[in-house]
């Protein structure tokens, strides 16, 4: 019985070292494809740079335009890559950094449109590259049984909470940006 159970310890011992090497191996095969991940975004997503800032090379202010353009599409290229491993939900706050980035802007609508175009160009190059090279964003969140469908569904048909939530953000945020962008600077009021 002493052999049996020394026997068995071992064989517990050893089934518990070789899943621990799987998981440091797995752990450093993820982390040796994060640097290639970001290397190729960066090279897809540069492509994109003087296809749309080019056309602010032109507008007076000229080189003005033309540098928040590209500073804005190089800020966003810089931070959205990373996003190689994000999971789904880290991946939607990318475009949120349009506010904070082009903020600075704000009393310059002209800057800050180009600034904005920049910005929201690089970051819709990165959410394309990510999709199209097998590079969706994988959900670590726990998997939810009652949501098999396409996100945002629930089984009986309705809309889900969070999608609501987003939903409603989104549009706020579309009407912020729309009026702010429609303000008439000059008008007091009454």
């Amino acid at each position: 019985m002493l052999v049996y159970s020394r026997v068995l310890l071992a064989l517990l011992h050893l089934v518990a070292f070789a899943s621990v090497a799987d998981g440091r191996l797995r752990r450093a095969s993820d982390t040796s494809d994060e640097p290639l991940c970001i290397a190729a975004c960066r090279d897809v997503v540069s492509g994109k740079l003087e296809e749309k800032c080019t056309p602010y090379r032109e507008q007076v202010p000229r080189p003005a335009l033309f540098s928040r353009c590209t500073e804005a599409f190089i800020e966003a290229t810089q931070k959205g890559c990373h996003y190689c491993t994000a999971t789904a939900s880290e991946l939607e706050s990318i475009t949120d950094g349009v506010f904070h980035y082009c903020d600075q802007w704000r009393t310059e609508q002209r800057y800050q449109k180009a600034c904005r175009d920049g910005y929201l160009s690089a970051v819709n190059s990165i959410k394309a590259f990510l999709k199209s090279s097998s590079r969706e964003p994988n959900d670590r969140a726990p998997i939810n049984p009652s949501r098999h469908q396409e996100f945002g569904q629930v089984d009986d048909g309705g809309e889900s909470a969070e999608s609501i939530v987003a939903r409603h953000l989104n549009e706020a945020r579309r009407d912020a940006i729309s009026e702010y962008e429609n303000r008439d600077r000059h008008y007091v009021g009454l």
